[in-house]
Parts: structure tokens; C-alpha cells; sequence
């Protein structure tokens, strides 16, 4: 069979890509074009795996058409029809690779190891809208992502798969001397790295001018959506870092935001030697209750020196106190008040990737100390003292170990504290898992 191929995909099956094929499951308004129930269209059947689109079984061996695999490429022919390939070629582009082992998603993992081993679909790239990346995700817990097993032919459901002892993310599966779970990310830099190593800071000019520079007191308070039920973010850098997935959720669920953050200034109430900060927090506050919003989500830079402290144990009660301080104030103002935790202190890949393009392993950040720090318990306590939520933010911006500086083709951070625009933007479905509806 020969086939007019634009981009690896026959162009004759490109109108396939408007028929969607639940796994197992033909949707009701497709049973017209689906007669035999069997999860093909008559269309593809007639064209391309040369079954009868009457018949759902039309060889009789007890396997439907659906599920049989002609070319044996590990794809049941539903997925050639989702996918767009040929059923009746295993390498339906030609490049020199199985379609089973293609990945059509971009999230490291083969399309059969997603259909068959993860259970995820090859044509999305967070399957279950967690705001993991299915490639990124750690499903047994053993700090190895998917895509790490996928690469070392370890079992993702299981964390010792070979059940010698050794978790999966300590066993060393090519024998190079280095643990699989340090090795995982050893890859070149993508080309299609986003956003690039040119230009990691990658806000618009409109969040630049929304975010108070330090120096200046006087809050600058920005909207985002003209209605609905009115959420405040409030916070520091690290808060703002936030702005792309909220606005993802706002737009979601139809809330309308305003954005009240500074450089440098933390949410805590405690001395600084900036005399800035404490006023523009009095004055934020201020601005905030004249809003009366329905909640308010805030989040700070957790590793602030306090000014006067004559010990690190006596910062971090001054922390702690200044923080339950200010977060009995803002619940005094919102019955709905939410503390995300800080991010990791990532290794800045901006400075770091350049010289090891051709290892992004080189620059992954061990959890450890990216993610245990002392004043974690301190905004647990000050939270549970104020009556308000706290939210864990490391399973989603460090999803396995080390924290990775790409995931896929994204940019994670930009410096050691600050996620990039785009990588922030895929975690909404995560960020508003941790979001009560106000």
C-alpha cells in the first residue's frame, strides 16, 4: 500500500483527527459510523485495515477489529484510527521507527508503553489533568518518573520491579555506574525548548508592570476578568511566579482576579532591612479588605533573613510569628485564604543548561535539598494557628527526584526560585486542585 504522508501522517486519514475514540468505548453519536460496534469507523475500515465495517470480527478468531494488529506494531487498529497511522504499516512515516514506539504526545513515552503499561492516552500529555505531565509522573512512588522507567525498562506501577531488593530508582539498568534515578534525565536540551535559553524570563510586559519593584511602597493593585466571584493574589516574587496557572483556573472557573505583589517583600510581618516592605504590606492589606474578595491565595520566598534576629532558631520563630500574624489579618478579611507552600531552590538552569547541553541531567536539582527546608514547618504551623489552608506545591513543581530542570520540552525555572510563564501554565489543573471554590 502506498500513502501520500504530510508531517508522518497519511493525508487521506487526516480527517480521522475529528473522530475521538474512547479507550474500549464507542461515543453515541459515532454508532452511525460505526455500525459493528467495534471501535472503527466504516470509513477506516473500508480504506485502510480492509475490514468489514459490518462485521465486528471479520476474520472470526475471536478478536475484534478494533483490537487485532496487522502489522504488529503493538497498536490495536482503534489506536491506528486515533493516532492517524496506517494499520497495515509499523512504521507508517518511514523514519525508521515503530509506531508503537513513536511518541506522538512529546512526553517521553512510547504510544504502546502508554496504551498498554501506564494506561495513559499517547495523544495528551497529562492524561489525567492532575497537572503532571504523564512523562513526569511517579505513580509507584519510587522518585523514578514514567518516563525514567520507560527509558530503563523498569515497571512504572511497581518500585522495585525486579524484586531484588533495590528500588527501581537505585538500580543502575545500563551498567554505567550511575543510578538510574540520577541518570533519568540524560538527555541533549530540546531544540523546541520553551521557552528558550535566549530568553528565559519569559512574563509579558503587563506583569511587569503589575508587580511593585523594590524601593516603592504604594501597592499596585491589577485586575484580570471583568466578573465573577473576586480571588486575590498576594504575596512576594514567588506568588507571582503563580499568575499563569491562576489566571488558567480563573478562566476555568469564571473568577475574577487581582494581583497585589512585591519584590523582596514577604508576607510574614517581620523586620527587614529594606524600610519599604512594611508599609507596602500595611498599605496591600488595606486594599485588599476594600476588595472583599471571596478568597485570597498567597505565597512568599520562605528564606528570608529577619533583621535584629540574634540566632537562626529566633528568626524563625520571628517568622513565624509575623506570618500567623498577617494570615489572621487576611482570614479576617476571606473565609477562604490559601498558603501555597514555597517552590524548591532549583539549580539556575538558565546559567547552568548552557554549558551542558547535551546532559539537562547535569543540571536537575536533588529533592532533598531543593525541597527540606526548616521553615516549611514553621508555614505549616503558622497556617494551622491562623485557621487557613496550607498547600503543598513540590508534587507539582518537583514531581520526582532529582527536581528536573525540563520536563519534556518546557523550561521549569528561570533562575533558583522562579518558574517559567510556560511551565506554570500547565500546572492550573494542579494549582486548582489545591483551590477551594469561594
Amino acid at each position: 500500500m502506498t500513502l501520500a504522508l504530510r508531517h508522518g501522517r497519511p493525508r487521506a486519514l487526516a480527517g480521522l483527527l475529528l473522530v475521538v475514540i474512547a479507550i474500549g468505548v464507542v461515543p453515541s453519536g459515532a454508532r452511525a459510523a460505526d455500525p459493528d460496534q467495534d471501535g472503527l469507523t466504516s470509513s477506516f475500515e473500508t480504506k485502510w485495515s480492509h475490514t468489514d465495517p459490518t462485521v465486528a470480527d471479520t476474520d472470526a478468531d475471536g478478536t475484534p477489529d478494533g483490537k487485532e494488529d496487522p502489522d504488529r506494531d503493538g497498536l490495536p487498529n482503534r489506536w491506528e484510527q486515533h493516532l492517524v497511522l496506517d494499520p497495515r504499516s509499523a512504521d507508517s512515516d518511514g523514519d525508521g521507527r515503530r509506531d508503537g514506539k513513536e511518541d506522538a504526545d512529546g512526553d517521553r513515552l512510547g504510544n504502546r508503553f502508554e496504551i498498554a503499561t501506564t494506561r495513559t492516552d499517547p495523544t495528551s500529555t497529562d492524561s489525567d489533568q492532575d497537572g503532571i505531565r504523564d512523562g513526569a509522573e511517579d505513580r509507584d512512588q519510587d522518585r523514578l518518573s514514567d518516563a525514567g522507567e520507560y527509558r530503563f525498562g523498569t515497571r512504572p506501577s511497581v518500585a522495585d520491579s525486579d524484586g531484588d531488593g533495590t528500588d527501581d530508582w537505585h538500580e543502575d539498568s545500563d551498567h554505567d555506574g550511575v543510578r538510574d534515578g540520577l541518570a533519568q534525565d540524560s538527555r541533549r536540551v530540546p531544540s523546541g525548548l520553551t521557552p528558550s535559553l535566549a530568553n528565559p524570563k519569559d512574563r509579558p510586559a503587563s506583569w511587569e508592570a503589575c508587580h511593585v519593584r523594590q524601593g516603592v511602597s504604594r501597592p499596585i493593585i491589577c485586575k484580570y476578568r471583568a466578573a465573577g466571584p473576586k480571588v486575590v493574589l498576594f504575596g512576594d516574587s514567588h506568588a507571582l511566579q503563580w499568575r499563569g496557572a491562576l489566571q488558567r483556573v480563573a478562566d476555568d472557573r469564571g473568577w475574577r482576579l487581582y494581583f497585589v505583589t512585591k519584590s523582596a517583600c514577604p508576607v510574614a510581618r517581620i523586620r527587614l532591612h529594606a524600610a519599604d516592605c512594611a508599609e507596602w504590606r500595611k498599605q496591600a492589606i488595606e486594599r485588599i479588605t476594600a476588595i472583599h474578595p471571596a478568597m485570597i491565595v498567597t505565597s512568599e520566598h520562605d528564606t528570608y533573613n529577619v533583621a535584629g534576629a540574634i540566632s537562626g532558631a529566633d528568626g524563625d520563630r520571628q517568622w513565624r510569628a509575623g506570618l500567623t500574624w498577617t494570615l489572621k489579618r487576611l482570614a479576617a478579611v476571606s473565609s477562604n485564604v490559601v498558603l501555597l507552600g514555597d517552590s524548591p531552590v532549583w539549580i539556575d538552569s538558565a546559567r547552568c543548561l548552557p554549558q551542558h547541553l547535551g546532559d539537562i541531567a547535569a543540571c536537575a536539582t536533588r529533592r532533598g535539598p531543593a525541597t527540606h527546608r526548616p521553615r516549611l514547618t514553621d508555614d505549616r504551623a503558622a497556617a494551622k494557628a491562623a485557621g487557613v489552608r496550607y498547600a503543598s506545591t513540590f508534587p507539582l513543581t518537583c514531581p520526582y527526584d532529582p527536581c528536573p530542570p525540563v520536563i519534556d520540552q518546557l523550561l521549569v525555572a528561570y533562575d533558583t526560585g522562579h518558574m517559567t510563564v510556560a511551565f506554570s501554565r500547565t500546572l492550573w489543573r494542579g494549582l486548582s486542585a489545591l483551590l477551594p471554590n469561594p
